[in-house]
């Protein structure tokens, strides 16, 4: 089985990794930053009308594919091109958390440890947005 969708947006650049802390007496206190919050707000509401109607059960290969708009300056060759790799920050890694979480918490799939095989591919592109492909190996809803 495969689901694949694409929703057209700027994606966010916030990582789930940018915590907030207080300290509160002697003791810090990590928060989630209202930027990141937000960006997974507006994941949620862009990825819940593609969910499936059942959480897919069994071994799944995730691609998440975020194109973000073209750079101001970028050279009339490049975006001939229609896409190009984007081999800056924010880190690939750091930028995947937030929409494999989003994904696990709107039930995509059961468990988010079924994903053996997770990508994120970023660039610039002629049409920003994200999207995402999931393939159930064994094709087992």
């Amino acid at each position: 089985m495969v689901l694949s969708f694409f929703v057209a947006c700027v994606p966010p650049t916030v990582t789930a990794q940018q915590k907030g802390v207080r300290v509160r007496g002697k003791r810090p206190v990590f928060y989630t930053k209202e930027r990141v919050r937000l960006a997974r707000e507006m994941l949620w509401r862009l990825f819940e009308g593609h969910r499936p109607p059942v959480p897919l059960n069994g071994p799944l290969r995730v691609t998440v594919m975020m194109t973000f708009p073209w750079k101001a300056g970028e050279t009339k060759a490049n975006r001939a091109r229609g896409w190009i790799p984007m081999p800056v920050a924010p880190d690939w890694d750091n930028l995947a958390k937030t929409p494999f979480d989003v994904l696990s918490k709107l039930s995509f799939w059961c468990d988010d440890g079924q994903v053996f095989d997770g990508r994120l591919v970023k660039g610039w592109g002629e049409k920003p947005g994200i999207r995402v492909l999931i393939e159930a190996e064994g094709g087992i809803p």
